[in-house]
């Protein structure tokens, strides 16, 4: 706490400070107020000067100018020389002409030694006449003269100039004492403390101690000088513990960056697996792919063979029942694996991007009619109801790739009449959202667990609970392909289950209308070549039972058929055989099938070819290598895909068997029917069942077994004769 001593002292210095700076502030003001003040002063003794002057000349040249004594005028107004702000003096009327006063003017200036004489004089410093005072002398009554006074207040503003410099000068001398007053004061109070003060603080900042000097004052800059230590002590702990918590945080950011480059270089480490596991994965989905043409080649070749031959002898007329139906079994057989193969293929293919959207006209309703006869006799067999609802306002033809669609249809029903024990299967087209077309396939059968919804979409995946359920099996591709080829339809397949209830699977498709009509003209079995045509094809293959069995087809025809085992074989033959066509295998040994074909073209550029592989993922088939050929087959070859490629290459026709000609159920077959409907329902389910496994054989058995019995005679013949032509569509009415 302050002292009194040292509270009067800073008192006085406060006093003090604020009253030099009060007159600091006062001093212009008093000069100006005191400059006014002399002006005024000034003003009023000039005219009172001028005022004096003028009563003494009126009463002192009042005798002189009636009685015209010029000398005494004169005197008069000389005696008044010494008045320094009378300038002139004009008088009029004083000169005597006869005896009447004349009006002329009579002027007294002031000459060169500042006397007011006779006449006008130009001194050439004559001030400035500023104002003028008149008056008349009169007698009795009557004005005889005119005098006019003259003055300037130069005299006047010089003193009072003198006395404004005076006053400033005194004003000046009194600022300048009370300066030193207060410097004194302000550098014994403040300025020697924060002298002291200031080099205890550069000491401070050069680690030096700080105290506080006994002699400082005991006023305001020792409580600022107390502050500041004791604010230096606060700093100097809040700077320790700044440091600590700083050297804290510096060794936890320091753990924590390493942490941070440990996570960078396990991320790191992380990248590059996964890159590798990319490329590992690109290898691995290009060797499978490699593998999966590679497995297709070798398991296609021998089915080709296998299934050839089987349809060859099934065809035979003269063949044994117990034989017919070995072959027939063997061709089932054959049908299953390569249903299996294609399944895996297809899958392949749509995950190798391999398969193109073909559009084209196509009717809805033949679509779905055809669709009907193929999946109309397995439900029959389950004595399933089996509908298919088309809404009036769904289009008839549209763009669209069929053969994608039928295919995605034909899995979704099979699986919904195969996994529905009893009820009914449905196939509904309506309009959905944003005009496109909602199919719906609905069953009522046990449902699929919703913990198995999601993952039936996958590849090899299937919902055990319902396989136990029903006791059938599968690959579990179809509803991975199904919903694949949907979503390259531009739709996605979607799933609506309760266990108990049934299922729904459906999808939406923008498909637009067109006017275009492409209906297929239907044909039965193909029996041999029109009369009065024929041709010779060259079968160009490196395996023998491939091209042994595609010339025994050919030949069962009718057409000549030579055989080339190889590229090389196929040109020596050009010119000994000279075919019509040549049918040539694209993977051989050596020479493959392109190269040989790009060589006959050089020596016969007229000769067609037809390619025929067993790899569906052969590469080298781009759109400049599908140019050499007029047509490519898949192994195994269909023998009437073989039949309507040659004919619609070389222009040729064939010869149908009529009882094989597919079509709608004639009056003939009423008998039949009738006999079928009186069968027991036991029997009639198995025929259905047998039906929809392509078991024919058990079908054509019974047929011949029911020949011999005339009751159901009719029933038995014609089962026997559609099961040996395979009229399934056929059979499949008969059995509805």
């Amino acid at each position: 706490m302050p002292t009194r001593t040292g509270r009067r002292g800073a008192l006085l210095l406060q006093f003090l400070s604020r009253v030099f700076v009060l007159l600091l502030l006062l001093l212009p003001a008093i000069g100006l107020f005191r400059y006014f003040q002399l002006e005024a002063a000034a003003k009023v003794q000039a005219n009172n000067d001028r005022q004096s002057v003028k009563n003494i000349l009126a009463v002192a040249l009042r005798e002189p100018i009636w009685s015209l004594d010029y000398d005494q005028i004169n005197s008069v107004v000389m005696a008044l020389s010494h008045v320094e702000s009378l300038v002139s003096v004009e008088l009029t009327g004083i000169e005597l002409t006869g005896l009447e006063l004349a009006s002329t003017v009579r002027r007294y200036s002031r000459d060169a030694s500042g006397r007011l004489t006779h006449g006008l004089h130009d001194t050439g410093t004559r001030e400035a006449v500023l104002s003028q005072l008149t008056f008349e002398v009169e007698r009795e009554g009557q004005a005889i003269s005119h005098a006019t006074l003259s003055f300037t207040d130069e005299p006047y503003a010089q003193a009072t100039r003198k006395a404004l410099v005076e006053l400033m000068l005194a004003l000046v001398v009194t600022a300048v004492f009370l300066g030193l007053l207060l410097y004194y004061l302000v550098n014994a109070y403040v300025g020697k403390p924060i002298a002291r003060l200031r080099k205890a603080v550069i000491g401070l900042s050069e680690g030096q101690g700080f105290e506080i000097a006994e002699d400082l004052p005991d006023n305001e800059i020792r409580q600022f000088a107390e502050g500041y230590l004791e604010l230096y002590n606060q700093l100097r702990q809040h700077q320790s513990h700044l440091q600590t918590l700083v050297e804290q945080r510096t060794r936890d950011l320091n753990h924590s960056n390493q942490k941070l480059q440990e996570e960078i270089t396990q991320r790191i480490a992380i990248e590059e697996d996964l890159v590798r596991a990319r490329i590992h994965a690109e290898q691995a989905s290009q060797a499978k792919s490699q593998f999966l043409a590679h497995i297709s080649h070798e398991l296609r070749t021998p089915l080709n063979g296998i299934i050839g031959y089987a349809q060859l002898l099934v065809a035979k007329p003269d063949l044994p029942e117990d034989l017919r139906e070995y072959a027939d079994s063997i061709h089932r057989c054959g049908d299953h694996l390569l249903r299996l193969i294609n399944n895996i293929l297809d899958l392949s293919k749509i995950e190798a991007n391999q398969v193109e959207r073909k559009d084209e006209a196509l009717s809805l309703r033949l679509l779905v009619h055809d669709i009907r006869a193929i999946v109309s006799p397995r439900a029959q067999a389950k004595s399933l109801s089996l509908s298919f609802d088309i809404a009036e306002d769904v289009p008839d033809w549209v763009l669209l790739d069929g053969e994608k669609l039928r295919q995605v249809l034909v899995n979704l029903l099979g699986n919904a009449i195969k996994f529905t024990p009893a009820g009914a299967v449905s196939l509904k087209l309506e309009r959905a959202e944003q005009g496109r077309v909602r199919f719906s396939v609905i069953d009522t059968g046990r449902g699929i667990p919703e913990a198995d919804q999601a993952r039936i979409f996958d590849a090899f995946q299937q919902s055990e609970q319902v396989n136990r359920s029903v006791g059938e099996g599968g690959t579990g591709l179809g509803l991975a392909i199904s919903r694949k080829l949907v979503a390259q339809l531009g739709g996605e397949l979607r799933l609506t289950s309760r266990v108990g209830e049934g299922s729904c699977f459906y999808f939406d498709l923008r498909l637009p209308e067109t006017q275009q009509r492409s209906v297929p003209v239907a044909r039965g079995q193909v029996r041999c070549l029109s009369p009065g045509q024929h041709a010779k094809i060259l079968v160009v293959d490196d395996v023998f039972e491939n091209r042994h069995v595609l010339s025994l087809q050919l030949e069962r025809v009718g057409y000549a058929t030579a055989l080339a085992e190889s590229g090389e074989d196929a040109l020596r033959q050009l010119y000994g055989f000279e075919p019509d066509l040549v049918m040539m295998d694209i993977q051989m040994p050596g020479m493959d099938g392109i190269e040989a074909s790009r060589r006959i073209h050089k020596l016969k550029p007229e000769l067609p070819i037809i390619a025929f592989t067993a790899s569906v993922f052969d590469r080298q088939l781009d759109q400049g290598t599908r140019a050499e050929f007029h047509g490519i087959l898949f192994k195994p070859v269909v023998a009437e895909d073989a039949y309507a490629l040659i004919a619609q290459t070389l222009g040729l026709s064939y010869q149908y068997g009529d009882e094989h000609a597919p079509g709608p159920v004639s009056d003939s077959l009423q008998g039949a029917r009738r006999d079928f409907e009186r069968l027991p329902e036991a029997m009639r389910t198995e025929l259905r069942a047998w039906l929809a496994d392509g078991n024919i054989a058990h079908i054509r058995d019974y047929g011949k077994k029911l020949e011999g019995e005339s009751e159901f005679a009719a029933l038995g013949v014609q089962l026997y004769k559609l099961g040996k032509g395979y009229q399934l569509e056929a059979l499949g009415r008969l059995l509805e």
